[in-house]
């Protein structure tokens, strides 16, 4: 009887200590699935946060490629603008010449005029 009540302790002990193993493998493991859904909302959340960012990213290639469009257009008129300044400074010299030869052909019709008043004045004056 004394074996056999050694032999039931023996078994009720280790019954206890097999137990407590699988409580605390139960809680490990309820611990680890714990572990594995904060993981999988942390992968979740951190997709979201790229595909916002990929979104974001797209989105600023369009505005990129639209205003580099933009400044090719503008550079053009501003060329375009920069070649008609010049050519109108460059007629503005062709009329200033232009002007300046008028003013010498007046001022030679005036002197020459003044000369043939004079003949015209000395020829009426020796009659």
């Amino acid at each position: 009887r004394e074996t056999t009540r050694k032999a039931l302790d023996v078994q009720l002990r280790e019954r206890d200590i097999e137990n407590k193993h699988l409580v605390k493998a139960g809680v490990s493991n309820a611990k680890q699935v714990d572990l594995v859904k904060v993981n999988e909302n942390t992968r979740k959340n951190l997709e979201q946060e790229i595909a916002g960012y990929k979104s974001d990213a797209h989105t600023q290639r369009k505005v990129i490629f639209l205003l580099e469009k933009e400044g090719e257009k503008y550079g053009a008129e501003a060329g375009e603008a920069s070649a008609k300044y010049a050519q109108a400074l460059e007629e503005v010299k062709i009329r200033e010449l232009s002007i300046i030869q008028l003013q010498k052909r007046i001022s030679d019709g005036e002197t020459k005029l003044k000369q043939q008043q004079s003949l015209y004045e000395a020829v009426r004056s020796d009659r």
